[in-house]
């Protein structure tokens, strides 16, 4: 869904559409995290995409794509896609529950601030476009 909205955009409104992104799936992972805070043996989950992300841009590779069909050519910075991942080997409670509550919440309060800074931005590059295209 969201790689055919970014085929023939520019560079930068992919990069932040990609970060973008990434700080969802953190979100939703924050999310399930807080919601199974008193779940048994439930492992918190963790989301990194910026590693990736970095890599694609230093490349400098024309588009951040993603192949829609298996037997497509991988393109330079194609795999920037968010990697959710459950933490393993790290219990701070007896029931084998490894939320840790401040974390996650100051974790959500990073990952919601800079959500809400990109969709600054990216609303600010539309709004230029459109001011460029209706003269207004």
């Amino acid at each position: 869904m969201l790689d055919r909205e970014l085929e023939g955009i520019d560079r930068t409104t992919s990069v932040l559409a990609r970060a973008l992104q990434g700080l969802s799936a953190r979100q939703a992972a924050i999310a399930s995290n807080l919601a199974n805070i008193n779940t048994p043996n439930y492992k918190a989950l963790t989301v990194s995409f910026e590693a990736a992300l970095a890599r694609a841009i230093a490349q400098k590779a024309p588009k951040l794509l993603v192949t829609t069909n298996s037997r497509h050519m991988q393109a330079p910075g194609a795999s920037v896609e968010p990697v959710v991942s459950a933490e393993a080997g790290k219990t701070m409670r007896l029931d084998g529950n490894s939320v840790d509550l401040e974390r996650e919440m100051i974790s959500l309060v990073d990952t919601t601030i800079r959500y809400n800074a990109l969709a600054e931005v990216v609303g600010g590059r539309f709004a230029l476009l459109k001011r460029v295209i209706t003269g207004r």
